[in-house]
């Protein structure tokens, strides 16, 4: 099968354990169903080190570097993502500040590899505190601080969190700009929201939003108005693989791959009323003006 068009997973975790007796067929089915971009998300110390390793090692593959914001009480704990490859890893960060300079380092160390930090931002879905609301703003402040300093995307994961998100974007909103002025390019990963909070994203900040398996259950109407709605030029693909199997495969699948993107770009271009290549090629393109990829440094 030879799918016609480009595709690109602009958020995956194809590195996480649930996918290590899976994950040679993952990427034959990726490279097979025409994914031919992947960004794999880091979610703390050990994570991010997991993306990189996957970026580094196969083709049309960048990674990130983040802490997610239901991890930012674990760092230097157990707690943390134990990730295979990676069993007698010694931490090196207790905190946010040691974190930041290790992120600052790692950088240095492979920035053609690393193309975003992040994911961050806001999640009260599991737990809420003014402790960790106050903890998950620090963590998404320094990640913007890095994206602004090494000209990097942010991406954002918001989740319970729709007006916690808006206001902070509405009172950093000076922040959120590179040293030339221009706006810092960022991601609403896994979109959830709805059309009020994505126009203004879009247009207030012009970040992008991320649509994924979600975009085709029954009760996402919400999602699929705001598809309908925002410019095709804000719209990513995205997996959030392991997680987040698209309708269609649920029956026969339990976990999440970037070969399932296919549903998801035949479903915009459904909603958008346009040819499915014509979408999928437009959406390709977005994914790389997201993260600064043009075919010179696409590798």
């Amino acid at each position: 099968m030879n799918i016609p068009y480009p595709i690109a997973d602009t958020h995956t975790h194809v590195y996480f354990p649930a996918l290590d007796n899976t994950r040679s067929e993952v990427m034959k089915r990726a490279e097979k169903h025409g994914v031919q971009l992947q960004v794999q998300i880091g979610c703390d110390e050990i994570s991010s080190l997991a993306a990189l390793d996957l970026a580094k090692k196969n083709k049309g593959h960048y990674s990130t570097l983040g802490l997610h914001p239901t991890d930012v009480h674990n760092l230097g704990k157990p707690q943390q993502h134990r990730i295979s490859g990676f069993e007698n890893y010694e931490l090196h960060c207790k905190n946010l500040k040691e974190l930041m300079v290790w992120f600052e380092q790692v950088f240095e160390q492979n920035k053609d590899h690393i193309v975003g930090f992040g994911e961050t931002g806001f999640d009260f879905y599991h737990n809420d505190s003014a402790e960790l609301r106050a903890a998950q703003e620090t963590s998404f402040l320094f990640h913007i601080k890095l994206a602004q300093k090494f000209n990097r995307t942010i991406i954002i994961h918001s989740r319970s969190a729709r007006n916690e998100t808006l206001e902070f974007l509405r009172k950093n909103s000076l922040d959120l700009k590179y040293d030339d002025i221009t706006p810092i390019r960022g991601t609403i990963h896994c979109f959830t929201e709805d059309i009020d909070f994505a126009q203004e994203i879009t247009q207030s900040y012009g970040f992008f939003i991320g649509i994924g398996g979600i975009a085709t259950y029954p009760k996402a109407e919400n999602i699929r108005n705001v598809i309908k709605n925002i410019p095709i030029e804000y719209i990513v693909t995205e997996t959030d693989a392991p997680f987040l199997v698209p309708q269609g495969f649920k029956n026969q699948h339990k976990l999440n791959e970037p070969s399932f993107l296919t549903d998801v770009v035949e479903l915009i271009a459904d909603l958008k009323n346009m040819s499915v290549n014509e979408t999928a090629e437009i959406l390709y393109e977005n994914a790389k003006r997201l993260y600064d990829l043009n075919d010179t440094n696409l590798k």
